[in-house]
This record gives C-alpha cells, sequence and structure tokens, in this order.
C-alpha cells in the first residue's frame, strides 16, 4: 500500500529540513505528496514545489471552504494512484515525531479503519453543542453530534464514499466545519458505522496552553481574539515525550 500525504498548507512547509529527512529514510513505492496551498507562489521547498494540485479553492478561516480544499487533496490523490490507501492531512505547522517505518508498519494494522480523533458533544448550552444549529438539516446530525481534530487519517473506503462532496452545502453556512464534517457525514448520512474508525488523533496539538491571536473578522469589522494551539519554536524531549502518549501520535504541530 502507499500513503498519500496530503498537505493543506498557506504557503511552504515551516520545518522543510524535517521533512525531507523523514522522506529521506522511506522508499518512494510507499507514498505519494500532494499539495493544497492557499498562495500557490510561496511553495518553493524541493517537497512540496512540484505537488500542487490541480483543482484548487480561496479559503477563509473558519469557513467550509476548508473542508472543500481537503476534499479535492484526498479526491485528488484518491483517483491518482490505486495504491494510495490511507490518506493524512497535513499542515504546513506539523512535523514528524516517528520514523516512516513506524507510522506505515501502525497504519498496516489498522484493518481498514480511519483514524480521527473524535467525542460526542453533549447537548447543552455550550459553544460546541450551539455549533450544531449552524449547519442546516441539523436534526439529522443531532443524535450524536460529533466533534473531531481537524486533522484525520482517512481509509480509501471513506474517500470513496466522499468524491461528490456530499452533504457539503449543509456545512455552507456551520461555524469551523472542518471540526464537524467527515464523522457527521461519514456516519449519519453515509452510514459509517464506528468500528470503522479509530478514535485516536494522529497529530498532537496542545491547546492547554493556547496562543491568542487577533482575527480580523470581515463581514462584521470586529477584530476577534482566537484561540489556537501552541506555537512551538524548539521541542524538548518532554515535549515530544507528551505527543507520543497519544496512542497514534505521529506528528505534532510545531514551528
Amino acid at each position: 500500500m502507499k500513503l498519500a500525504f496530503c498537505f493543506l498548507t498557506r504557503g511552504d512547509l515551516l520545518q522543510e529540513k524535517t521533512w525531507q529527512a523523514f522522506f529521506a529514510r522511506a522508499s518512494c513505492q510507499n507514498y505519494n505528496l500532494y499539495c493544497h496551498p492557499k498562495e500557490p507562489a510561496l511553495v518553493t521547498g524541493p517537497v512540496l514545489r512540484n505537488r500542487i494540485i490541480k483543482n484548487l479553492v480561496p479559503t477563509q478561516y473558519l469557513h467550509v471552504s476548508i473542508v472543500k480544499a481537503i476534499l479535492n487533496l484526498f479526491i485528488e490523490a484518491y483517483r491518482d494512484d490505486l495504491k494510495n490507501e490511507y490518506f493524512l492531512l497535513i499542515s504546513e505547522s506539523t512535523i514528524p515525531i516517528v520514523p516512516f517505518s513506524h507510522l506505515y508498519d501502525h497504519l498496516c494494522k489498522q484493518s481498514f479503519r480511519s483514524l480521527i480523533g473524535y467525542r460526542v458533544v453533549p447537548p447543552g448550552q455550550t459553544s460546541d453543542y450551539q455549533r450544531l444549529f449552524t449547519v442546516r438539516e441539523w436534526m439529522r446530525f443531532a443524535k450524536p453530534f460529533y466533534k473531531h481534530h481537524a486533522w484525520v487519517v482517512l481509509h480509501r473506503r471513506h474517500v470513496s464514499v466522499l468524491l461528490d462532496h456530499p452533504g457539503l452545502t449543509l456545512f455552507s453556512n456551520a461555524y469551523n466545519p472542518d471540526e464537524h464534517y467527515f464523522m457527521n457525514v461519514l456516519v449519519h448520512l453515509l452510514g459509517a458505522s464506528l468500528d470503522q474508525f479509530a478514535n485516536h488523533s494522529p497529530t498532537f496539538t496542545n491547546w492547554h496552553d493556547p496562543d491568542i491571536k487577533p482575527y480580523h473578522d470581515r463581514a462584521t469589522g470586529r477584530i476577534l481574539n482566537t484561540r489556537h494551539p501552541k506555537t512551538y519554536y524548539k521541542l524538548s524531549k518532554a515535549d515530544i515525550d507528551q505527543a507520543m502518549m497519544i496512542i497514534t501520535g505521529f506528528f505534532a504541530r510545531s514551528t
């Protein structure tokens, strides 16, 4: 089998040399690379500069366009090579923290399951549950309503049923739809059972010590403070050990 590394980026990788070293220890027969950049002209590094997909869409923060860009990545990778079996969503700030062989062997043992770190959002007045009501025909997704880490790893059988962007229009006005689309659509619209998923997040993100950054909402003109995972400029052994506590922690988001 091959692993399809699907990079959703603003521009180039922030840790180019780390990724070069990662792939240098892998057989090119075991992986393919694909990139959907927000600004293609900024992709100049050797890892991704010749891997940009054809079908690019303008993306906006917290917008359904992010989901469409992810789907375009997966679909092009799906059609490009029949041997692509697992589709790994990666950001420009992500770095690998295990060898390629460890990642490859682990996915070989997954029995065709996708890896999505998900949870059921309990009904109530929480901000997470209120997101449900920003989805059209929300009753179809209410029992239960799933939230998941955006950086998923999908098996080919799940990508195959997403080729026509099912349910995407229902999430056109949803808040932060990339944290809800895949589990809710696969389970509620496409009938996937929970035993088809390993409930683990492949990418470690530190939300316990978040970075607060300003965001200009163009629709309202307001400046909002938004929470982001902690940005690492240097990784210590303790940081890596923390990430490895996640059973499927293959990657960490850093800069």
